[in-house]
């Protein structure tokens, strides 16, 4: 599982989720993703978190890959309040 913080310039979170729904609903097209999906904090509404979770490393690595993962990156760089926060969770027990 991989988490993306993400710190928003006050008074772009519309411009911003609206720019995240095209990528998410790509993401969860895609092959090997098994989920993707974003949060808002509720009481600091400046601030999102990603949470990504893919069949293996190639359907990471796919994501990375596609045009639309770029080119959100290129439009939430212009919004960003500061350096996303990334972690990748792997899982330590089963069902």
């Amino acid at each position: 599982m991989i988490t993306a913080r993400v710190y928003i310039k006050p008074g772009r979170e519309t411009e911003f989720i609206e720019a995240a729904q095209v990528m998410i609903e790509n993401s969860n097209k895609e092959e090997g993703c098994l989920e993707y999906m974003l949060y808002q904090d509720p009481f600091e509404k400046t601030n999102f978190i990603f949470v990504e979770k893919y069949k293996n490393q190639a359907a990471v690595d796919f994501h990375f890959s596609t045009d639309y993962f770029k080119e959100f990156g290129k439009k939430s760089a212009e919004m960003t309040a500061r350096d996303s926060e990334i972690r990748i969770i792997g899982i330590v027990t089963e069902e």
